[in-house]
């Protein structure tokens, strides 16, 4: 029977520090009663009898004013029994990650999020950036609390004729860059400001890009869009360097799933094999059945070789896991499901190829429901810093996007120079509002109207859930005041939800009805149409490159990833989720590399020592069992300069090293 260890050092043998909670220390809840101090407090107990008590205090008490001032309860409602918590459907999205939710509402403060298990997406399903959201709501210190210019306090009314002004005389192009907008009310409030300032344009991207995957397949199918995967089809799943229980697009989504194929009862006698290549462990690696280690160079190697397997081609010399995995694929078929998570557009291709080849495609792999997250393009971003250089862009306005810390190095910061008005949107305190122009708040989500598409044939509905607690006004509201629409953004998503999505419907003959029961749905799923399975394009395979030789470095190898807390960065400021251990080696408040014992042995390391990357870059390591050798892996989402007391300082910035 196999034996499992805690950690490297209950393996060696060697004594752990006792933790924190583990401690002996005598704490108020001994003096509770007999019952309590006949047993060792811990810091758990402390904070499972007392924490939620004192940060509920901590939290109301620190925004009391602002609060009074949001629902004053002599004009509360009848149906508000204080005291009594209501609950709210709304959704998560931040420019990045997408959740249904519930918000608890008690005395007119949001004070708890948990999902909504009326969503046939995630079926009440959340995590952890979701659940601390309520937090971000509260942060006096991490948001902007009225509109400012140059530093200077100024007025929503003079800010808004300053730069209306300002767009009118037309001096360069305008561009409004964003994070991926699934708001289909507030792309056509886009498109009303395009049409009110004809050479404007709408440029998005994303810190943690998915670009190589539509452009894959853009070219292999014709279709520049992501399927949307079902794990609970699959008999076999082949990861590559995809953390999908944690991080990779739809992870609450998909880890469900994943748990509907692990799953052995009465009616379902056999379970899913798994199989993952990676070279950092992950939370995703860690689950499955077969885990190998591999150096970046060798994820594609892997593909050609089992490709070339199944295409009866010339397999040359192939990587030793590639016929296991192949004959694999040849046992389980249509049942297979294989993912990566690399930005490659060779990676990405074949395994298009390699799916389309075992059939997968209409079973394991949906486009009818195709993925809209993620639909930035790494090569619009890269044009817009050109243009910048050459001093093409007049007007910057930048809405829930920082590329001034994710975009590597200080190129983005450089030619932002040269954009003679620039303009933040932002809630929260961040890099490149700090640089620009007019910094005008937008509120947070759980302050606001607007609605999301993430999947399609899945609309859901964002509602505000407490007035604005600073002088801020949404993203939307601001583009329609500038672009001469006095229309408020409430009624423009009304006003668009009944032309588009009314008539997608019969269960409801009044709008009035079908608008108050998405509200309290929190989603709509129109019918959809089914979509074909596409036709695999052999000649794009090969011009892409994806079957040359593959490059091979006995070098080290750095691997960014996303934690499970931090995520790229931008909810950094939020104490929960810095607090939050990494559920692997336990680390929380930094982020460092990790690497293999057999490297540590070699190169003399221990847990905390620092080494010094890129010749001015110092990070400390962590020995992690599971490393491919020769290679490090770093979080990225910490070395925020600019966000709040609470992230700033915190470990290095790792987007540096992004190619």
């Amino acid at each position: 029977m196999k034996k499992y260890w805690k950690s490297l050092d209950e393996y060696n043998g060697t004594p752990e520090v006792p933790r924190q909670d583990e401690t002996n220390n005598i704490s108020a809840l001994e003096m509770l009663g007999d019952e309590i101090s006949e047993n060792k407090a811990s810091r758990r107990d402390f904070l499972k009898w007392f924490g939620f008590s004192f940060m509920s205090a901590t939290v109301l008490a620190s925004c009391e004013s602002p609060v009074k001032k949001a629902i004053p309860f002599l004009n509360q409602p009848e149906e508000l029994t204080p005291g009594m918590a209501s609950w709210y459907a709304s959704s998560f999205y931040d420019g990045k990650d997408y959740c249904p939710v519930l918000v608890k509402v008690r005395d007119g403060r949001p004070i708890k999020i948990e999902g909504n298990e009326l969503s046939t997406l995630t079926h009440g399903g959340t995590h952890a950036r979701v659940q601390s959201s309520v937090l971000s709501l509260y942060d006096t210190a991490g948001r902007y609390h009225q509109p400012f210019h140059k530093g200077n306090k100024i007025t929503w009314e003079k800010a808004d004729a300053e730069i209306i002004e300002k767009l009118s005389e037309g001096n360069g192009e305008t561009v409004i860059l964003t994070s991926t907008v699934i708001s289909p009310s507030t792309k056509e409030v886009i498109e009303k400001f395009k049409q009110r300032y004809p050479n404007s344009k709408h440029v998005a991207y994303d810190a943690v890009s998915y670009s190589a995957m539509r452009e894959a397949n853009s070219l292999t199918f014709g279709r520049n869009e992501i399927p949307f995967y079902r794990f609970n089809n699959a008999n076999l799943i082949v990861g590559f360097n995809a953390d999908f229980l944690a991080n990779w697009l739809l992870p609450v989504a998909f880890a469900r799933q994943y748990s509907e194929t692990r799953r052995i009862d009465k009616e379902k006698k056999t379970m899913s094999l798994h199989m993952h290549f990676e070279s950092g462990m992950s939370v995703t690696g860690a689950n499955a059945d077969e885990r190998v280690m591999i150096k970046p160079h060798e994820e594609l190697q892997i593909l050609q070789s089992v490709y070339a397997m199944l295409t009866g081609g010339n397999t040359g010399n192939p990587h030793p896991q590639a016929s296991v995995l192949a004959n694999q694929i040849q046992k389980h078929g249509n049942k297979t499901l294989v993912v990566s998570g690399t930005n490659d557009v060779k990676v990405q291709a074949l395994v298009n190829a390699i799916n389309y080849l075992a059939g997968s495609y209409g079973n394991t792999i949906d486009f009818t429901n195709s993925i809209k997250l993620y639909q930035g393009k790494d090569n619009d971003l890269e044009q817009l810093v050109r243009d910048m250089e050459e001093g093409k862009i007049g007007t910057l306005i930048v809405s829930d996007a920082n590329p001034v810390y994710d975009y590597p190095g200080i190129v983005f910061k450089k030619a932002l120079e040269k954009v003679a008005l620039k303009i933040s949107l932002s809630s929260v305190l961040n890099e490149t509002a700090e640089v620009s122009d007019y910094i005008l708040p937008s509120t947070h989500y759980l302050e606001s109207w607007d609605d999301v598409l993430p999947v399609k044939g899945f609309y859901g509905i964002i509602q505000p859930v407490i007035r604005p607690l600073f002088d801020a006004r949404q993203m939307q509201d601001t583009l329609l005041q500038w672009a001469g629409n006095v229309t408020k953004y409430k009624d423009f998503l009304k006003e668009n939800w009944e032309k588009q999505f009314f008539l997608q419907q019969q269960n409801h003959t009044a709008f009035t009805a079908f608008w108050q029961d998405c509200l309290q749905q929190g989603a709509f799923t129109p019918a959809t149409n089914p979509v074909g399975s596409p036709a695999f394009n052999t000649v794009a395979l090969g011009n892409s490159g994806a079957l040359e030789t593959v490059a091979v470095s006995d070098g080290w190898n750095l691997v960014l990833y996303e934690s499970t807390a931090i995520g790229d960065g931008r909810h950094a400021n939020n104490p929960w989720l810095q607090e939050l251990p990494d559920p692997l080696t336990e680390v929380c408040w930094d982020n460092f590399a990790a690497i293999s014992p057999a490297d540590a042995e070699k190169l003399m390391l221990t847990d905390g020592d620092f080494i010094r990357i890129a010749n001015d870059v110092e990070i400390p390591v962590v020995v992690q069992p599971g490393q491919a050798p020769k290679t490090l892996s770093m979080a990225i989402g910490y070395g925020r300069t600019r966000s709040g007391k609470v992230a700033e300082g915190v470990g290095v910035n790792a987007y540096n090293f992004v190619s």
